[in-house]
């Protein structure tokens, strides 16, 4: 199976797991996330998850686990 299928379910669960939390308007301010994942550069879009209140002080662990499935697209060979 090619990595490429698996990009879009990650990043949908990741991005679901983000809204059931935070709700729609609040995942909207990852403006720079949202622009580095339509990209498919899967550092910044990490990175930019974790450059965010809700990453250093709402949920620090849940932000560090869905960043680094988010990263882990980064070496999913495709």
């Amino acid at each position: 199976m090619c990595g490429t299928a698996v990009r879009p379910v990650r990043v949908y669960d990741v991005l679901t797991e983000m809204v059931f939390q935070m709700g729609a308007g609040g995942v909207a301010w990852f403006k720079k996330m949202i622009k580095a994942m339509q990209l498919g550069d899967w550092n910044a879009a990490a990175d930019e998850m974790l450059d965010s209140k809700w990453a250093l002080e709402d949920s620090p662990s849940r932000a560090a686990e869905l960043a680094a499935l988010i990263r882990a697209l980064e070496v999913v060979h495709t």
